[in-house]
């Protein structure tokens, strides 16, 4: 992957390249980097990136989610430890929550509306039409697709947070 996937520090970029070379998968590596690079807007503390992955199935306690379709359907959802999703829910509210409810699900359906969003828009600058719909949130979930599908896991103050990403999948939540 000769280009930049995003403009960052070479370790950041390093990181993503390496997955890139390791998975060969320039859609979900993209995606996870605009998310990155939003993410970084909102958390003000040092974010680590720890590991991509390829899993079939993920079980989620906590899960919001955003999706996309058109010529092809794209899935960014969060989960992870409940401290870093409430972090990012703080962070993107400015309000502090001290538990997932209705207002930190909706704090955090935004950011996955606001990062799919912009991948929605780089997809269709590549000539795919793309429509996003609402996003959603679920508890006690398992979330599997007709194929394989990326996990992205972060810290966010020490605490896990990962980011899912199903593209050119159909992703099934139960």
């Amino acid at each position: 992957m000769q280009e930049e996937i995003f403009n960052s520090n070479e370790k950041d970029q390093k990181f993503f390249r390496d997955a890139f070379a390791k998975l060969g998968n320039r859609r979900c590596i993209k995606h996870f980097a605009m998310t990155y690079e939003c993410l970084k807007r909102f958390v003000k503390d040092d974010i680590v990136l720890t590991a991509i992955k390829n899993v079939s199935e993920y079980k989620a306690d906590y899960f919001a989610c955003q999706m996309a379709h058109g010529d092809t359907d794209v899935m960014l959802g969060l989960s992870g430890n409940v401290d870093a999703m409430l972090y990012l829910a703080s962070s993107i509210a400015g309000e502090e929550f001290t538990t997932i409810n209705e207002d930190s699900y909706d704090a955090m359906c935004e950011f996955t509306n606001l990062a799919n969003g912009q991948f929605a828009a780089f997809l269709e600058d590549e000539g795919m039409e793309m429509d996003v719909v609402p996003p959603m949130c679920c508890e006690n979930c398992n979330i599997t697709a007709n194929g394989n599908f990326c996990v992205l896991t972060l810290l966010i103050n020490d605490k896990e947070l990962d980011i899912i990403s199903v593209i050119d999948l159909i992703p099934y939540m139960t």
